[in-house]
């Protein structure tokens, strides 16, 4: 996936059948990046009563796209990151200087930029309690 950053600072898509969102930080002349876990169908569905059951994990792989040379592109990784209620969003805070997004040629004569995420081995965990009618088994046939 490839994204053009301009006035923009989250973008949101699916992957997993997860909803994930991008989020740009600015601080400190510091351009952040982090990427933000979301909910599950089935969560937005109310199939299961929250949230705090929910844990997901996965390698993540964010670069910036040099607009010169791909041997200058900048880029940071994450293996198995988990992403939790407690804990949705996992990225860097410090991933390039603004300055540097003109200077190293990151940008465009626009001031657009372009950051390239990969996603892999996704892991999705739900750890609840179910209470299921004994009846349902009463029902079925007996195989020996």
């Amino acid at each position: 996936m490839t994204l053009l950053a301009a006035a923009r600072n989250s973008w949101e898509f699916s992957c997993g059948h997860q909803r994930w969102a991008i989020t740009l930080s600015r601080a400190d002349k510091v351009l952040g990046v982090f990427l933000v876990g979301g909910s599950s169908p089935s969560i937005a569905l109310n199939l299961l009563p929250s949230s705090k059951f929910l844990e997901e994990a996965l390698c993540h792989l964010f670069t910036l796209l040099n607009r010169q040379h791909f041997s200058v592109n900048e880029s940071f990784s994450g293996k198995q990151v988990k992403f939790t209620a407690e804990c949705p969003a996992q990225g860097s805070r410090h991933f390039v200087p603004v300055v540097d997004l003109y200077a190293r040629h990151f940008t465009d004569t626009n001031g657009e930029f372009q950051l390239a995420l990969c996603l892999g081995n996704i892991r999705t965990v739900v750890d609840t309690a179910l209470t299921v009618n004994t009846s349902i088994f009463s029902a079925l046939p007996l195989v020996c």
